[in-house]
This record gives structure tokens, sequence and C-alpha cells, in this order.
């Protein structure tokens, strides 16, 4: 991954020598329909990576959590033309009109236009979207084409049907991230290989790399880093495709 070490890096919010990110929280799913909502959020994108320079950001969204089941139909119509349009009149940002034009006006043109923001006004900085690893994980699963089956097949398709990592796309994204909420219950070191196995399948799908992002330091700084060198699972982390490791605290306490 441009811009990070060759080896896996595992890192709290004050690791001092750990390569830059920027989290930029994108509109909330329920509040799509809202245009004025819509285009505060993009300009409010646009005056952020502006200044990223290159650094690695992490687009943070419930929307494609939201969009997954039926890849966004039940969201509907979005005025992405329009929205992202007033922004870049607002901020007078050197983004192409025909580029805005030729996105769609549902959830995958709101996609594909982050994308189109951060690669045209941040070219030096390496970028992707967040996924949460879901309530699958808690289940018990056969094998790996059960975790497929269960969640990984969905995203896939989701994160293929939308663009957002086309390989011959100008505008694709760097990476996946994967997040776990501090708030869901925590995952047993079983339930870690379940979404390990989940994260290995989608970036290999997606063939592109993974981040682990915002990880509760509280409830999984024991399974990745162990009590003991024979403990840590940072290895099957990284077999996963895993290059880095963002815990959201620098201590369990």
């Amino acid at each position: 991954m441009a811009g990070w070490p060759s080896h896996f890096v595992a890192a709290g919010p004050a690791t001092f020598d750990a390569p830059s990110t920027l989290a930029v929280d994108t509109i909330n799913s329920a509040d799509l329909a809202d245009v004025t909502a819509l285009t505060n959020a993009f300009v409010a994108l646009i005056q952020t990576v502006e200044v990223a320079g290159s650094t690695s950001i992490i687009i943070n969204s419930d929307v494609l959590d939201a969009a997954t089941a039926d890849k966004g139909a039940a969201i509907g119509t979005v005025a992405v033309k329009q929205a992202l349009t007033a922004a870049v009149d607002t901020t007078a940002s050197a983004i192409d009109l025909a580029d805005i034009n030729a996105l769609t006006d549902d959830v995958q043109g709101w996609a594909q236009a982050y994308n189109l923001v951060v690669s045209s006004l941040a070219p030096q900085a390496t970028f992707g979207w967040t996924v949460s690893i879901g309530d699958f994980a808690y289940n018990v699963h056969s094998g790996k084409r059960a975790v497929w089956n269960a969640a990984s097949g969905a995203t896939s398709d989701l994160l293929s049907t939308f663009g957002l990592y086309q390989a011959d796309s100008l505008t694709k994204a760097d990476f996946v991230a994967f997040t776990k909420s501090a708030t869901t219950p925590a995952l047993t070191d079983e339930q870690w290989h379940y979404a390990l196995e989940y994260v290995k399948q989608v970036s290999d799908h997606l063939k592109t790399p993974a981040l682990l992002s915002d990880i509760p330091t509280a409830q999984a700084a024991t399974y990745f880093l162990g009590n003991t060198t024979g403990d840590r699972n940072i290895r099957k982390a990284a077999h996963s495709n895993v290059f880095a490791l963002l815990f959201d605290s620098n201590t369990v306490n």
C-alpha cells in the first residue's frame, strides 16, 4: 500500500511513527434525500480533501451497510448531480462538470461521487471505504463457503456493482477498511476468525488490500496482540490481506 511500510502496522491514535490517516464521515443514509444536507456534506468533503496531501483517507459511512441487501433500491433517488454541482460552485473546486454529469442520481452515483472528489482533489492520497463487520460474525459457520454465503458475497457484490474498486477506473479506491463497533458485544477468538475470513474474501474478490480501522482496543487487543507471542493473531490478519490494524485507543483502560 502506497505510503505504508512493507511490514504489518498495528497502531493507536497516538502512535507517533504510523502513517497519517484522515477520517471522513459521510452523510447518514437517513439524510440522503435532504438536498441541502447532501450539498453541505459534499462541501465539507471538498474542503477536507483539498488539504489532505498524501495521507490515507478513510471514508466512514453507514450508507454502504444500509445498501448491501438491495444495492440501495430502498433508498431510491439521490440528487447527486444537483448537490455536487452546487458544492463545486460554492467551493470553486477543480472538478470537471462532465464527470459530475456522468454520475447517476442514486446511491451508486453518490458513492462514485466521493471517489471522484477524492481522486480529483487529493491525487497523492490513498483512500478507501469502510464497511462493518456485522452480526454474521456472532453465528457459527461451517467453513469458508458459509462465511461467503452469510456476508462476504453480498458485500463483494455491492462494492463490485458500485464500481468503487474497478481496476480500470481512474477514480478507484485503494483499500477496503473494515470496522467493528465498540457498542456491539466483543467477538470471541473463533468469531474473530470468521470476521477475518470475511475480510479476506472481500479483499480477494476486489483484488484490493484491507485495513482494520477503529477497532475497539478494549475488545480486540488481546486477540491481535496476545498476552504472549504465541497468542498473537497479527499473522492471521496479515494472511487475510490486512496491511494495518488501527485501534480506537492507545490502551485498554
